[in-house]
């Protein structure tokens, strides 16, 4: 890929094109994290140029308590209920299979209250400073839940950039 020029639009962003069925599809997906525990940067990625980019600065006096990023090896525990100015946002939480020291962790029922409330609490705080922004936060859904999340929001993913290349092919008249 020339990182000079802008991705085509029939080309496809390498971080979120890549392939999550397998075996343990829905339950286990790798991820891509767009920005480390203990960060105030938010980080986006912009396909228009294949690279990572500053999205903003959290204005709020908080940080990142997790690795945050998207769905593209982890395991999937469950799924926070949220929405913003632009619309439903829904966070969902999953563990690295490949760390020991999370093995134990299969289910949202496997993580500690106090965590899930540091999550709520989180994002009902990260954009409170920021002009016409806000933030509605719901409860949790588990397991079953999440995988039909994920599987649902894989297939519109996958549909969308069908429909934009069946656009792109189709004669202008």
């Amino acid at each position: 890929m020339n990182l000079r020029q802008p991705l085509r639009r029939d080309q496809y962003a390498p971080v979120y094109d890549i392939p999550i069925e397998g075996k343990a599809f829905p339950g286990e997906v790798p991820v891509f994290i767009e920005v480390s525990k203990g960060s105030r940067m938010k980080y986006e990625w912009d396909s228009n140029v294949g690279l990572l980019r500053l999205d903003r600065v959290l204005h709020s006096a908080v940080f990142y308590p997790f690795d945050y990023g998207c769905i593209v090896d982890v395991r999937v525990l469950g799924y926070m209920v949220m929405e913003d100015e632009k619309g439903k946002d829904e966070k969902v939480l999953a563990v690295l299979t490949k760390d020991p020291r999370m093995q134990e962790i299969k289910t949202l029922r496997d993580v500690p209250e106090h965590t899930l409330r540091e999550i709520s609490c989180f994002f009902e705080q990260y954009k409170v400073l920021e002009r016409e922004k806000w933030v509605k936060v719901g409860g949790w859904k588990g397991t079953q839940d999440t995988y039909a999340l994920v599987d649902k929001t894989h297939a519109a993913y996958f549909e969308g950039k069908r429909q934009e290349a069946a656009k792109a092919a189709a004669p202008s008249l």
